[in-house]
């Protein structure tokens, strides 16, 4: 059963792997751009769920693969309902991910007392990241500071968290395949590359609204 599993999670990837690159050099916002994206959120959100399955089971226990599935989950829903969610909804699942991290960064020092120092390094640091970016971008800005979600604003937020479930999807496939020789490249490139396409797109985003206004 597992293994049935394991070649459906490969095709749910695959799938979002190639249609998330798409998306990102896509012309942002007509209907082509649109229905690919759907296309990557359902594989992507498919291919997670399974992989937290897989990752759970017995046989095929991966820690690093279950944590940063539970924040491609949290990068996903945020993102493609982006347009539509309220500010109370955001704030269930800001604070979701938030508790969660919590939770995390607890099970760490659990591992640590249990002499799992590696697999308690990965929990800390997607903790960290999952709750930082919910508190810092979802609750802190837009619940606690009372920001309204102007269509600006949601689609600052949706590129910032599609971009993130990217980042966190091809995080999981290069560390797991080992594609680059320095294993370091593995674990920072995704993110490195994709805060660079957050900030390129929020930013060019940003200049068409201002030259609409013109």
């Amino acid at each position: 059963m597992t293994n049935i599993l394991i070649s459906i999670h490969i095709v749910f990837g695959s799938l979002a792997l190639l249609t998330g690159a798409m998306v990102l050099f896509l012309k942002k916002g007509n209907a082509l751009h649109k229905r690919i994206g759907k296309l990557y959120f359902i594989a992507g959100f498919l291919g997670t769920i399974i992989s937290l399955i897989i990752a759970s089971s017995p046989n095929h226990y991966n820690l690093f693969l279950f944590t940063i599935g539970i924040l491609t989950l949290y990068f996903l829903l945020s993102g493609f309902f982006a347009f539509k969610i309220n500010a109370k909804q955001l704030k269930v699942l800001a604070l979701t991910m938030i508790v969660t991290a919590v939770v995390m960064i607890l099970y760490a020092f659990y591992q640590f007392s249990q002499g799992s120092i590696t697999s308690g390094i990965i929990l800390i640091f997607f903790g960290l990241l999952g709750a930082a970016n919910s508190y810092l971008v979802d609750y802190r800005i837009f619940i606690k500071q009372g920001r309204k979600l102007t269509t600006k604003n949601r689609i600052s937020l949706h590129i910032g968290k599609m971009i993130g479930s990217y980042i966190a999807m091809s995080t999981a496939f290069v560390v797991v395949n080992n594609i680059f020789y320095f294993r370091i490249l593995n674990w920072i490139l995704p993110a490195i590359i994709g805060s660079f396409l957050i900030r390129h797109y929020i930013r060019a985003n940003g200049k068409r609204k201002k030259q609409g206004a013109v």
